[in-house]
């Protein structure tokens, strides 16, 4: 028997052997959790493929050209750009336990009716697990619609009446099914219908290698990326394809054809969590681990995705939990470990980013404070402000610009949206600080006192 043959069944006896163990022990907790807390090992891509899927442009297929085959080249990329471009979608891998089975053969009645997904979120309350089942990585994604579809009545009604059509990422619950616009995404109307919010790109990469070859592109091209799964992140951000690391979730050329994104970072970064927040939050949040792994993400960005020209950065409510000093007491550590490290790496995208202004969403705790907006007689950090107009959910459009790091030098590729004149370069010199989600978890009254809407919400007598 092999070497690896002798470990893997080794392995196996005892994983069988703590089952055993913890079946016949007074309660079985001890060894079920240790067990448990093994974690499965992530769904790399193989390090080598069999065969080339996406096939070369000298290839000729012998099979007859059905339908759309025919149809000139430009035809058919309007024709899936309508099907699978232009849209927002959530890219999501987790670690939890599959569905129950009576959970998935289950009508859809009654609120799973206008959940996002019809209650497949992962983070949705009516997501039924099945904890018999072992915890798997899972993978899910979705269109976002925590905005109108484009191009529909709704998103014409918003133009006109002067609103923009775009919602910042704060706003997003596409992952707990509270998609604000779900309703108005087609079919209209029609609650419960299966597969409404899913991507459906699956089935027509797998019909030919054509089909594959023509739409993977325009897929990760096109389209905006929402990532918020830290075990995502650090994959495919930390530590980057620079190390020439064989472990891929994505192939690191789909990543590099990633235009748009959209990145949302639930993570301590100032203080120590409270027992009040709960497993989901209290969890992992470990302060200065969190500061080296967010200093990672930023450092490579750039290298991972090299070409983007559209980037939000959205900072959720446990960013910021000291509640014996006030943010404006703090915002030299604030400006060190977070506002820094953020315009060093919008310094290092490419400049069609930064034409577009990269955009920083923090909780109101912080962002409150930054300017000594809410307290009058502290500066503050002194940053330019600017007033947008009628932006939904937006901090009440007092927006701070903060100025980026020396641009370091280097040669724009020939053809790429940084090859044109130096004229107006240095415009692009900041980027936008804007209020992200309202804190819940620890805010300040008029009096200076620390407070927390989740606890007093809890505690209040019934």
């Amino acid at each position: 028997m092999s070497t690896e043959n002798r470990g893997s069944v080794s392995h196996g006896l005892r994983r069988l052997f703590h089952k055993v163990r913890g079946r016949n022990s007074a309660d079985g907790t001890g060894d079920n959790n240790a067990i448990q807390n093994e974690l499965p090992p992530l769904p790399f891509l193989p390090a080598q493929r069999p065969r080339p899927l996406t096939p070369s442009a000298s290839e000729q297929s012998p099979v007859t050209l059905g339908t759309l085959a025919r149809l000139p080249a430009e035809l058919r990329c309007r024709i899936l750009m309508a099907a699978f471009g232009g849209r927002t979608l959530h890219l999501d891998l987790r670690l939890a336990h599959p569905r129950r089975p009576d959970d998935l053969a289950a009508p859809v009645s009654g609120h799973h009716e206008y959940e996002h997904d019809l209650g497949a979120a992962p983070l949705s309350e009516y997501y039924g697990p099945d904890e018999a089942s072992p915890k798997t990585w899972r993978w899910y994604s979705s269109v976002c619609h925590r905005m109108e579809p484009p191009g529909s009545r709704w998103e014409h009604r918003s133009v006109r009446l002067g609103y923009p059509v775009y919602r910042y990422p704060h706003t997003d619950g596409c992952l707990r099914g509270e998609a604000m616009c779900c309703a108005l995404w087609p079919p209209e109307s029609a609650a419960g219908i299966q597969g409404k919010c899913r991507v459906g790109v699956m089935g027509w990469l797998l019909a030919c290698r054509q089909a594959y070859a023509e739409a993977i592109d325009l897929l990760y091209a096109t389209n905006t990326f929402f990532v918020e799964s830290d075990a995502l992140l650090d994959n495919l951000v930390c530590p980057g394809p620079a190390t020439g690391s064989t472990n891929h979730l994505l192939l690191p050329e789909r990543m590099a054809q990633i235009t748009s994104l959209e990145l949302r970072w639930e993570v301590l970064i100032f203080g120590q969590p409270s027992a009040s927040w709960g497993e989901r939050f209290a969890v992992a949040q470990n302060t200065e681990a969190n500061r080296a792994k967010l200093a990672a993400h930023l450092r490579h960005l750039c290298s991972t995705f090299p070409n983007l020209r559209s980037l939000v950065l959205s900072f959720s409510d446990p960013l910021y939990n000291v509640r014996g000093v006030q943010p404006a007491y703090a915002l030299a550590e604030i400006d060190r470990v977070l506002l820094r490290p953020i315009a060093d790496a919008v310094a290092r995208l490419p400049l069609s980013a930064q034409r577009k202004r990269v955009v920083v969403e923090l909780p109101s705790n912080v962002f409150s404070e930054l300017n000594g907006i809410k307290h009058k007689g502290l500066p503050g950090l002194e940053l330019e402000e600017e007033q947008k107009e009628r932006v939904v959910d937006d901090g009440r459009g007092l927006w701070l610009r903060y100025p980026l790091s020396a641009r370091p030098s280097r040669q724009p590729r020939q053809g790429s949206p940084d090859a044109e004149s130096e004229s107006g370069s240095s415009d692009y010199d900041f980027y936008y600080i804007k209020q992200g989600v309202e804190s819940l978890f620890l805010y300040w009254d008029y009096d200076g006192n620390p407070r927390s809407y989740r606890y007093e919400k809890c505690s209040m007598p019934m």
